[in-house]
């Protein structure tokens, strides 16, 4: 007898979006409570905090230490993408195991249950002196509550709404990480980082004694798109996944328009895959193989996959 979580999941790689309000405060961090002026003052940029570790913040305003200046700092160089602010974290850190700096926001308002967003930051790599790894998996995740660094640091899950499975070693540019699902919670919380783990995140190494994969980040958004894929009355919302909780098998219902569906592990893997016979709206899967723990179901019509975000517990 075993529980599992399924967490209903896919991305849509292409959308117009047409709703353009920004949900993200201060999303290029030129708001400042007052002019940072040395390493882990990610609180001195306005409605941004610290969730796990000591994130940093750049701005020009700081042309007496020059520490955390922009475009030059103790870190690295790079002009801001738009204004003279930006953030900046450490995803990867070794010879320390799982070493990750995570950092948040409040959103202007929680997200809506059921409706699709487009999650886009910009991330430049700063290949300072120490920071000369480089790794994938850098992204965004929402959650209900906030997090401390002090009292309750974020987790490390091995997942993440929005994360980019290319290895970032841009230095000269920006680098747009983008994508979008559809909200399972009215999340109202906002963080960016590397959420993946030691063993599930991808590296280029120098192989030296001590190094570091550090990102600065700018521009970060959060909006509808009311554009592609199923609306809220395409009865997207209403598949379900029964009975709760789930031992031996579980039954998808209201999948009649999906041709497949793919069943894979919290670090990407993909376990199994099943057909939905056509017109058919409703299909049993065994998971008597399975050990409890979270897995993903991603949905296909075979044209296009298609976004939807739901956490069960089975």
């Amino acid at each position: 007898m075993k529980k599992l979580v399924l967490l209903v999941s896919a991305l849509v790689f292409h959308s117009l979006i047409f709703a353009q309000i920004n949900l993200v405060p201060n999303p290029s961090f030129e708001d400042t409570v007052s002019c940072p002026t040395t390493a882990n003052q990610i609180d001195k940029a306005v409605g941004w905090h610290a969730s796990r570790e000591s994130p940093d913040y750049f701005n020009e305003c700081d042309f007496i230490t020059g520490n955390t200046s922009v475009p030059g700092n103790f870190t690295g160089f790079q002009y801001a993408r738009s204004g003279v602010a930006y953030a900046g974290f450490i995803a990867f850190y070794y010879p320390f195991q799982n070493g990750r700096e995570f950092f948040y926001s409040q959103l202007n308002s929680p997200l809506q249950i059921g409706h699709k967003y487009v999650v886009s930051l910009y991330v430049s790599w700063s290949a300072g002196v120490s920071d000369l790894i480089a790794c994938n998996k850098l992204g965004a995740n929402f959650s209900m509550t906030s997090y401390s660094s002090s009292i309750n640091p974020q987790p490390i899950l091995n997942y993440s709404h929005i994360y980019t499975d290319s290895i970032v070693q841009d230095s000269s540019g920006w680098f747009k990480i983008q994508g979008s699902f559809v909200a399972d919670s009215n999340y109202l919380f906002l963080s960016i980082g590397n959420f993946f783990d030691d063993f599930n995140t991808d590296t280029i190494m120098p192989g030296f004694p001590s190094a570091d994969a550090y990102y600065y980040v700018d521009d970060v958004s959060v909006v509808e798109d009311t554009t592609s894929g199923f609306d809220n009355n395409d009865n997207l919302n209403e598949i379900i996944i029964s009975p709760n909780p789930c031992y031996n098998s579980v039954y998808l219902k209201n999948i009649n328009k999906f041709s497949m569906v793919y069943l894979y592990a919290m670090d990407g893997k993909l376990i199994d895959q099943y057909i939905i016979p056509k017109n058919k709206n409703e299909i049993q899967i065994d998971l008597t193989p399975y050990s409890k723990n979270m897995y993903v179901l991603k949905f296909t019509n075979g044209k296009k996959e298609f976004s939807y975000s739901k956490l069960f517990k089975l």
